[in-house]
């Protein structure tokens, strides 16, 4: 009986290491991933999240306008943003919209 509770014991101590240190692929490390939110002007919105790499974002719609793409400045200067799109900081997104 004193065997198991000793070997208990050690499992209990010895578990949250390994948890800790092996790669887990149930574990999520937000400290290197940015906020990500979306200034689409339009009645759409985008909800914000955290992320490293914004794959796509999805596609929004203004009555009466065409939509140029999305820029990382809100006066639309450079070209638009071509996706996959890595960050390395907080981003707005900022939708560009023609007549």
């Amino acid at each position: 009986m004193k065997f198991i509770r000793g070997f208990i014991a050690l499992l209990v101590v010895l578990m949250p290491l390994c948890i800790c240190s092996c790669e887990n692929p149930f574990i999520i490390d937000i400290t290197d991933m940015y906020m990500v939110s979306f200034e689409t002007d339009c009645p759409q919105t985008i909800d914000s999240y955290r992320t490293k790499c914004v794959e796509k974002i999805e596609p929004v719609q203004k009555y009466g306008s065409t939509f140029c793409g999305w820029y990382t400045n809100a006066s639309f200067i450079g070209n638009p943003v071509t996706f996959p799109f890595f960050i390395d900081a907080d981003t707005v997104f900022y939708a560009k919209w023609k007549k």
